[in-house]
């Protein structure tokens, strides 16, 4: 009988950390082994567990315990099959996590996922990208603004200076800004997903915002993302590029003065549902990803017409 197979799993795990299953499992590997070479099994191991199952569903539900006594032999099917496409998914998943840091593989639809921490690991978030209706309006509307905070429509956007699909985004929601100036309030919150020297280009780009020039250093950092991955120098090189005091920014950068107002948006992000980069929110309306001008104008509009 075919639950000879799930019961051999079973039993297996269950017999390395209790010799009490052991025997049982020795059965239900013999079951199995026939079972799988097409051979009907000998052990009474499939009738003991189906005789098992029955009476114990009896107590609940008479109906439902002739249903399953008629028909175990499908239904054990079905409980296999499950458990090998499960183990097959998990299987695939763990190899991409640690393949490409991520549950979903090489292509993952065009966003940044953060890493989470369970019990003091990290693991790699899973998500999609595109509209989503599980996430929530951030609480606050702290963080760099561009436009009408009166405005009717409110557009936030959760993102990473080295996610690349920020990056990608960056025009587009600059320009959506620049075509509807005050009739739009954009906002920019921090959040990290999981690369080199993110944090650190946060707090520079803070830093520069001292001095008046965070929108310029912003996109410099955005044009020499790459560099990012060599080290912190190019933080300092943009500064240069763009003409801040060395003294105050340097001074500024090593402090980390401003860790706990980005820890702040991140901690918000979190609370809002936020799984990866760029994540936008256009009132209630939520992308997650890299989402075209098209598609953000379009959100825009039906706002705007409500």
């Amino acid at each position: 009988m075919v639950i000879c197979i799930v019961a051999a799993i079973v039993f297996g795990i269950l017999g390395i950390f209790s010799a009490k299953y052991r025997a049982y499992a020795k059965e239900a590997f013999r079951c199995a082994f026939r079972t799988v070479t097409l051979r009907k099994c000998d052990t009474g191991l499939d009738e003991k567990i189906k005789a098992k199952v029955t009476a114990s569903t009896l107590k609940y539900s008479p109906p439902l315990a002739r249903a399953i006594h008629t028909h175990f032999t499908l239904i054990s099917w079905i409980f296999v099959l499950l458990m090998f496409a499960s183990g097959a998914y998990t299987a695939v998943s763990l190899y991409n996590y640690f393949a490409f840091g991520n549950c979903n593989g090489p292509v993952s639809g065009e966003i940044c996922l953060i890493d989470v921490m369970i019990s003091g690991q990290k693991f790699s978030s899973c998500g999609t990208a595109g509209v989503q209706g599980n996430l929530s309006f951030p609480k606050t509307l702290n963080g760099h603004s561009l436009g009408n905070r009166s405005a009717k429509v409110t557009i936030v956007e959760f993102g990473c200076f080295a996610c690349q699909y920020t990056k990608k985004a960056e025009p587009e929601i600059m320009r959506l800004v620049n075509d509807y100036q005050s009739r739009v309030y954009y906002v920019f919150k921090f959040f990290p997903a999981s690369h080199a020297n993110e944090w650190d280009a946060a707090e520079a780009a803070e830093c520069a915002s001292e001095q008046g020039k965070y929108w310029e250093y912003r996109a410099k950092v955005f044009e020499r993302q790459d560099e990012l991955k060599q080290g912190t120098g190019v933080l300092f090189s943009i500064a240069d590029e763009i003409g801040l005091n060395k003294t105050r920014f340097s001074g500024c950068f090593y402090s980390n003065r401003y860790l706990q107002v980005l820890n702040a948006t991140y901690n918000e992000g979190i609370a809002s549902g936020v799984y990866g980069t760029p994540t936008f929110f256009i009132n209630n309306r939520t992308f997650v990803g890299y989402t075209s001008y098209d598609a953000l104008k379009s959100a825009v509009e039906e706002e705007l017409r409500k």
